[in-house]
């Protein structure tokens, strides 16, 4: 067995503080001579579980418990028999502590009328008739466990074992002298979206598995972290950094992280954070310099999946969408183009009338194009009518030319005004559209440059990524491995043959309840 050191950190999240609610998440960590335990729980957050907080610390207490005792009595711990007796015995643990809790403090008025108050308050119908159900159920004090629903991740290393039991979300991560990191425990498909297996359901999900290789570190933690780093990449880096620090830093490093997630909480999920681990120090130290190279390599995935994922920040979509917007800005502008030239010549034909006109006027000494003259002219016929009456047809015939000429020239001079407006308007609208149009041209080019760009960055990311991953490899193998003595064999162990017989099926999924179970740990040769 390796020298393990263990750690165990806890704070309560951001939105808790601003919404004062209590902290829901535990974590605890143990070390020994015979083995070593990391172990988180994580209380639901949904209003009908008001005592999940509560919920989490005896979930903590039953699965330390009975994998003390499982491994004490268990020497054959392959054996399916014992793996399925694990599960139902933390489940009875953790219900009998349940229960022992609510005869001791029963509901209180004001947590059920807190419950009624969040049922009053809910929007949505589905959630506010399930509150409603749990209320009427805890009234009679029945089902009384579900308010102490909660998650359970546990990790025991042990005479060269690794086993994990899993039990709703979070995430268990591990690290091996290999390089090479991964979440060994299978996944939940009963976990999706704000659904999760629970203690408090009577089949919880449980998950028991032994890891197929020794770690020289192993993470347990809540979803609080899994929703500030994701599941993947960042994830993995955020526990290389953790290992980094504890190689440089020692055991004082575990005072430094719990300082630092009450940061994380804000800036992440706003959630209560909780994170469980245990590490072979003289390892981490051995590997360092490979999982700083390690960390730096992570950090250039990271990097090159951002860009797979949203090319540079540059979507086939938006860049599409802006080539659109471009092109039709381009159109806009044309036919605007089209449409003042046709103005322009419009206008030049009623200026060529208009001058026309005038020259007309001029020849024959009219005064028509000017309102006060036509005025004068107008009364001076009409006194000329009076006193040549036999001029007066003429000069009727006169009057009624120079008004038709007076109208259609007014007329004229009314449509050139409009024109000019229309021209200045369309000049006006024509300057706009070739300065959208600039815009939009500078907006699709810069994005084709930043795709371009975001191209080139992927192609050397992944120069720089295969490089590194040698360089890695390299230093992986010029370490000297002096712990591999200390590591059993597992072509030569039984306990690992078993395991391996095992099939997944039969592991995970045998019924948890078979009649061929017996209330204690056997000890099988």
């Amino acid at each position: 067995m390796r020298t393990y050191k263990v750690f165990n950190v806890d704070e309560r999240g951001y939105s808790h503080v601003l919404n004062n609610l209590p902290k829901q998440d535990h974590s605890y960590s143990e070390v020994c001579d015979d083995y070593a335990l990391a172990v988180v729980s994580d209380g639901h957050g949904s209003p009908q579980y008001f005592r999940s907080d509560r919920g989490s610390q005896l979930a903590i207490e039953a699965s330390v418990d009975i994998l003390k005792g499982f491994i004490a009595h268990a020497t054959n711990v392959e054996s399916l028999k014992n793996q399925l007796l694990l599960k139902k015995k933390i489940k009875e643990k953790w219900d009998s502590l349940v229960i022992d809790d609510y005869m001791n403090h029963p509901f209180t008025d004001e947590e059920l009328n807190t419950l009624e108050e969040n049922i009053n308050h809910e929007e949505d119908t589905r959630a506010k008739q399930k509150m409603t159900d749990y209320l009427s159920v805890y009234r009679l004090g029945q089902n009384v466990r579900k308010a102490y629903g909660c998650t359970l991740i546990a990790i025991a290393c042990f005479r060269g074992y690794t086993l994990g039991i899993h039990i709703g979300d979070g995430t268990c991560a591990a690290f091996y002298p290999d390089g090479s990191c991964d979440q060994p425990i299978p996944e939940d498909p009963h976990n999706m979206a704000n659904t999760t297996s629970s203690l408090s359901n009577d089949n919880t999900g449980c998950r028991v598995h032994f890891f197929a290789r020794e770690p020289m570190a192993v993470f347990v933690a809540s979803d609080g972290i899994d929703d500030s780093f994701g599941v993947g990449e960042m994830l993995y880096n955020f526990y290389r950094g953790i290992c980094i620090n504890f190689a440089e830093n020692g055991e004082s490093y575990r005072d430094t992280l719990q300082s630092s997630l009450a940061t994380i909480s804000e800036k992440g999920s706003k959630d209560d954070m909780s994170i469980s681990g245990i590490y072979d120090l003289e390892e981490l130290v051995r590997f360092k310099e490979v999982m700083k190279k390690m960390h730096e390599c992570g950090k250039l995935r990271i990097r090159l999946n951002y860009l797979t994922d949203t090319s540079g920040g540059v979507s086939d979509y938006s860049l599409e969408a802006a080539k659109k917007s471009l092109d039709r800005a381009q159109t806009e502008q044309i036919q605007s183009e089209k449409e003042l030239n046709r103005l322009k010549r419009e206008l030049k034909k009623i200026h060529d009338a208009l001058l026309s006109m005038q020259m007309e006027a001029i020849r024959k000494g009219t005064h028509y194009h000017d309102p006060h003259k036509i005025a004068d002219e107008l009364q001076h016929y009409h006194r000329k009518e009076q006193s040549l009456r036999y001029e007066l047809q003429k000069t009727s015939d006169t009057i009624h030319s120079l008004e038709q000429k007076a109208q259609r020239y007014q007329a004229q001079n009314q449509k050139e005004q409009i024109c000019i407006q229309n021209e200045a308007s369309l000049i006006e609208k024509v300057r706009q559209l070739e300065e959208d149009v600039r815009i939009k041209e500078q907006r699709y080019y810069e994005l084709k440059a930043k795709r371009q760009q975001a191209d080139e960055e992927m192609r050397q990311l992944i120069e720089q990524i295969s490089l590194q991953e040698i360089e890695i490899q390299n230093m992986i193998r010029a370490i000297s491995q002096p712990s591999d003595n200390q590591k059993p064999h597992e072509k030569d162990s039984p306990a690992h043959t078993d395991t391996q017989s095992l099939k997944p099926s039969e592991q995970e999924n045998s019924d948890e309840n078979s009649d061929s179970e017996t209330d204690d740990f056997e000890s099988v040769s």
